[in-house]
């Protein structure tokens, strides 16, 4: 296995380029313009949203970069709304949002991941090193060993040692022959039994005692209800638990599980071979095998608005979970899934992760719009966005749509920048919600009149 994996890391904002080598080039050929779709078969990449498969939308079509060469020459490496990091034959490149300077101090990205994880910000303390994305990977095992645990813990069939009287299994004979000479009664045998002392669920142990060691292992482990008694479950099935048995729990995970009713342990199976592993830096590293954690920009917006926009009465429709659709047809024919809209379908909003300050909404994005409006009868409706300039939030009104009407408008939130850390960049951000739900309220109440 080659050690060597982070000899040379490549930073780039999403949706931008930059210029790279000819030995970049060449390392990173093999999953230029590849979609997630394909890099998700073959690689040991983790990629969020999981399930993305099951999307109406064009996630799973999205390339991580492209790599394209210039009239002089120059490889220039190009980004879209994917970012973390991916890495491949000595070269990792690290795909931070547009709204910060680096990696080291990507505040919002943070601040969307953990809200689609839900993790409380004051749980934590913020790493702003370069560790600080790969911290959030123990956000992500929290959250999906939560999901998990609402399953049951995970059993499986092992074969357990036994020397005693009560012979139920098979006979181990040199076990026998090594412990019971001379013979006293007891026999040894071996018996197949569903247990939850299984190689998954010592994986998980495993992985929450490194967290454990973590400055802010604690808050995780312990920061609601649901989360303390998915730890204790999980302790109370291992424990035979040894810091020295990592590599041989790891061997014994190396295939990634199927089950019918488990279908939550797959993901954190995969999560918690990461952080055992710790292979945040060179997961996976093979040659010619990528690894990597990567977000999909617009995936984590909408999952942040979300929070934002629901306690003002906003649904939110997921294409991916499939919740709070609206039906093309009566009785409930042809399913459609717009971002949000409140519950009389007085406003509609379109979730959109992009530079869209000074460019007009692109053609399919607007004729989707104008449809959710039709079948809703919408008077406003509008779309919502990340935005580059000063200030808390502004609108843009498009105009109002002949026939049935209705108006439409642009409303971009302001990202703070020059925040001093992650408090500062909180504390901003709270006066921007502030404003995008006074915008979004005073629409959908103007919408009613």
């Amino acid at each position: 296995m080659n050690n060597d994996f982070t000899n040379t890391i490549i930073g780039v904002a999403d949706n931008s380029s930059r210029t790279i080598t000819q030995a970049h080039h060449d390392a990173l050929l093999r999953i230029a313009g590849q979609s997630l779709a394909e890099l998700n078969k073959h690689n040991q990449i983790l990629i969020f949203p999981q399930n993305f498969e099951k999307s109406d939308g064009n996630i799973g079509k999205q390339t991580v970069f492209e790599i394209k060469k210039s009239e002089k020459g120059d490889f220039y490496l190009s980004t879209g709304n994917i970012m973390g990091f991916i890495g491949i034959n000595g070269v990792q490149v690290r795909i931070h949002s547009r709204f910060a300077k680096d990696d080291a101090h990507d505040f919002f990205l943070h601040y969307m991941l953990f809200h689609a994880f839900s993790m409380n910000m004051l749980d934590l303390k913020y790493s702003s090193d370069s560790t600080g994305l790969f911290d959030l990977l123990y956000c992500a095992f929290i959250h999906q060993l939560k999901a998990a645990y609402r399953q049951g813990i995970y059993k499986t069939y092992v074969r357990n040692p036994y020397n005693d009287t009560h012979l139920r299994g098979s006979i181990d004979i040199a076990r026998h022959i090594k412990h019971n000479q001379p013979f006293r009664g007891d026999i040894a045998y071996s018996l197949r039994e569903r247990s939850a002392n299984n190689p998954l669920m010592m994986l998980v142990r495993h992985a929450i005692e490194i967290i454990r060691s973590k400055p802010f292992g604690k808050a995780l482990l312990t920061r609601d209800k649901d989360i303390q008694s998915a730890v204790n479950m999980v302790m109370q099935a291992t424990q035979d638990y040894h810091r020295g048995d990592r590599m041989h729990v790891l061997r014994s995970n190396a295939r990634d599980i199927q089950h019918p009713y488990y279908t939550e342990y797959g993901l954190l199976q995969r999560i918690a071979r990461m952080i055992v592993s710790g292979q945040a830096q060179n997961y996976g590293a093979s040659k010619d095998q990528a690894y990597g954690v990567l977000f999909d920009g617009a995936w984590l917006w909408e999952q942040y608005l979300a929070t934002v926009l629901e306690p003002l009465g906003f649904v939110h429709s997921d294409n991916i979970t499939g919740r709070n659709p609206i039906y093309l047809f009566e009785p409930h024919k042809y399913k459609r899934y717009p971002d949000y809209y409140t519950k009389d379908y007085s406003m509609i909003l379109d979730a959109k992760y992009k530079r869209l300050d000074d460019a007009d909404p692109g053609r399919d994005d607007m004729h989707q719009l104008i449809a959710y409006m039709y079948i809703t009868k919408a008077k406003s409706s509008g779309f919502i966005y990340p935005s580059e300039k000063t200030g808390l939030c502004h609108t843009e009104d498009i105009g109002k749509l002949n026939g049935y009407g209705g108006n439409i408008y642009k409303i971009g939130a302001s990202i703070p920048k020059g925040a001093a850390d992650m408090d500062d960049f909180c504390t901003k951000m709270r006066f921007v919600e502030e404003e995008m739900r006074r915008i979004a309220f005073g629409n959908s109440r103007d919408s009613e009149l």
